[in-house]
């Protein structure tokens, strides 16, 4: 089954060694199918996220909030997520 739509996410996170402190960036797919969303190696159905926002911090750079029925779940993403969250709310339109 192919994707309705697909947007990248990045996971942040710092490890600290023996001699430095060094940022680590984990990329990921959100994809969006007509009846579940995948992210990093879970999936939601489209029936448990009451809605979708976006959050810009500077530069394109911002956070795509799931609104869900176990909480907000917050992904950071570097670029904006309107044609994603649009796809989103075109499927809840349907459905």
């Amino acid at each position: 089954m192919k994707p309705v739509a697909i947007h990248r996410c990045v996971e942040i996170y710092q490890e600290i060694g023996w001699t430095e402190k060094r940022t680590v960036e984990n990329w990921y797919d959100l994809e969006l199918y007509n009846s579940e969303l995948h992210m990093n190696g879970s999936v939601i159905a489209l029936t448990r996220i009451f809605d979708m926002s976006y959050r810009p911090i500077n530069s394109g750079f911002g956070f795509l909030y799931l609104h869900t029925d176990s909480g907000v779940k917050s992904l950071y993403v570097k670029t904006p997520p309107h044609h994603f969250i649009d796809s989103f709310k075109q499927l809840k339109q349907k459905a």
